[in-house]
């Protein structure tokens, strides 16, 4: 069996304000093997990275992201809210974001909205990440018409259909949807009783990891990733399975 790959859940996000270069380079720091973040768009098309549709949370100010250009959205401080030691930090356009994670062995970029125009939306994301290549990248949506768009765009094998509630027929709905990879929350692998791995079956991925039993359960079910808000905890509990599992 191959290593399961730890990725950091909007960055290092229990370290540092998420969907920013500084919960992105807490991630590499500490020795993630990539990250999982969240895209949506400006007002002028530009794809930015940001998971709530509002600023409201992480901006201090309940306007829409789609209603401001590139340039008015990079004007808020998105670290503050974190921790005055962050302040400053400004909402990562995918291209910038993708700058610093180059040397990640894994992106995971998940479409939240594409904009007003979504075959430009899925177009500019693959101008900017399409060159990572297979293994390197995963797209993924709770939308399997996004997910079926983006594996026109980028191949199945890079993208991944995120289930939105139950898990009956979810596999089924990964294939149809062209994705190579299916992921589960937390919530929902406890509710699994079939391991992944028999043929046909997509590759799954486990969010987001907070304690030790939920790493176990992933495991049991043959996730090939897994990804958490703090991925130093993750790595210690691959290590520790690491020295536990026999040796030929």
């Amino acid at each position: 069996m191959s290593r399961v790959l730890v990725l950091g859940h909007r960055g290092a996000s229990a370290a540092a304000p998420e969907n920013t270069h500084a919960a992105f380079r807490a991630a590499l720091a500490a020795g993630a093997d990539g990250v999982e973040f969240d895209v949506r768009f400006s007002s002028d098309g530009a794809p930015v990275v940001i998971h709530d549709a509002s600023l409201a949370r992480t901006g201090g100010r309940r306007v829409r992201v789609e209603s401001l250009t590139l340039r008015q959205l990079q004007k808020f401080d998105v670290g503050v809210w974190f921790g005055s030691e962050f302040a400053g930090e400004r909402i990562p356009a995918l291209g910038d974001a993708l700058e610093t994670l180059a040397s990640a062995r894994m992106v995971n970029i998940e479409i939240k909205a594409l904009g007003a125009h979504p075959e430009r939306g899925l177009d500019a994301i693959a101008a900017l990440a399409g060159g990572r290549g297979e293994g390197r990248l995963l797209v993924s949506s709770f939308s399997p018409a996004v997910v079926a768009a983006a594996g026109r765009r980028f191949g199945p094998a890079r993208t991944g259909l995120l289930v939105r509630r139950t898990i009956t027929g979810a596999a089924a709905a990964a294939r149809r949807a062209g994705a190579g990879t299916i992921a589960l929350s937390c919530r929902q692998a406890a509710r699994r009783r079939r391991p992944f791995g028999a043929a046909g079956d997509p590759a799954l991925w486990v969010y987001p990891v907070a304690q030790k039993r939920e790493w176990d359960r992933a495991l049991t079910l043959g996730a090939a990733v897994v990804i958490g808000d703090d991925p130093a905890m993750l790595l210690r509990h691959r290590d520790a399975a690491a020295r536990r599992a026999p040796t030929l």
